[in-house]
Parts: C-alpha cells; structure tokens; sequence
C-alpha cells in the first residue's frame, strides 16, 4: 500500500538542532490497519520503523519519520549582558536561531523556544525586548512558536532578545 504523508518540519533548538521530519497521512484505503509495527519506505529505501494505532479507512493519522539532516539548525546566545542598577540584578540575553534548508524544495518549518516567566512577578521581572520575525502562537505564556517558509537553499532566523532583573539576594538558574 503506497500512501503520501504531507510533511512538516519542526525543530526545538534550544533543546536539540535536529530537525525532526513528520508526516500527516489519510488512510484512502478500503483497508483497516491494525495496531502494531511498521515499515516505512521512500520509494524502494527503507528509512525506518514506526508503531501505529488502529487505523480506519479515511482516517488520518500523523508519524514521526525522524531526523532530516537535510535542514540544518544552529541555536546560539549572540549577547550576554549583566551587570547591578537600583540594587537589582539583571541580565540580558539575544538568542538567534538560524535553519538551512537544503532539501531540494521549499518548506514550511515550526520553530519552537522559550522565553522566561516569572513565578514572582513583583520580585523578578522579564521584559521582552525584541523579537523577530514575530511569532505565529505563544502557548503557556511563555512557549513562543514561528512557522517558517525557507525556500531552497536559503536560510531563515530567529531573534530573541529579553532581559531579567531581580534582587540581589535571589540566584536566578536556566536561564
């Protein structure tokens, strides 16, 4: 059975510049797929194995099809800033992440980091100071997501740039 997923791309690279490969894919068969491993091909390579759910017809279900070291990652602290005003800590940090596509077409990325929050917002503030391009979605306040098109052979960045400031007396770690 030849199915065609429509593939995404994603990548957390504060965590890890992999970029991970997924394809969503409907069952347009008159088959039932019973749950259990699976093969998964390209053409006629094996690229791997997966493990699925039970899967009607018309139904669509998504697989991780692992890394793709065609679109590369690079996550770096561009600036780091600290220094004592007003008898408060503070730090200043610019994160740029920039993806290269090299997969032979035009994609569609999502690109996922984070940015502090604080617990104790009358104690530590965190004030974003740049962020672009801006970001599609943040989730849980503090999740920022973009979705990327990178054209073939080009690369695209992600600039973060946010400062912390606390007191003195507060070690502030994770950052």
């Amino acid at each position: 059975i030849e199915l065609t997923p429509e593939l995404s791309w994603e990548v957390v690279p504060r965590l890890s510049e992999s970029v991970f490969l997924k394809g969503l894919v409907t069952n347009d068969t008159e088959f039932t797929f019973l749950p259990g491993d699976m093969n998964l091909f390209v053409g006629d390579s094996f690229i791997g194995t997966s493990t699925i759910e039970m899967i009607n017809p018309n139904q669509e279900f998504s697989l991780n099809l692992g890394r793709d070291p065609r679109i590369q990652a690079q996550f770096k602290l561009d600036n780091l800033e600290k220094g004592t005003r007003l008898k408060k800590k503070y730090e200043k940090r610019r994160y740029v992440t920039s993806i290269e596509n090299n997969s032979g077409k035009d994609i569609t990325i999502r690109v996922k980091d984070t940015v502090p929050r604080s617990l104790y917002p009358k104690k530590m503030v965190v004030s974003i100071l740049m962020i672009s391009p801006e970001q599609s979605e943040i989730e849980q306040g503090s999740i920022y997501s973009w979705d990327l098109e990178i054209a073939e052979g080009k690369t695209a960045t992600v600039t973060s740039e946010w400062e912390i400031e606390y007191p003195q007396e507060l070690q502030v770690e994770g950052l």
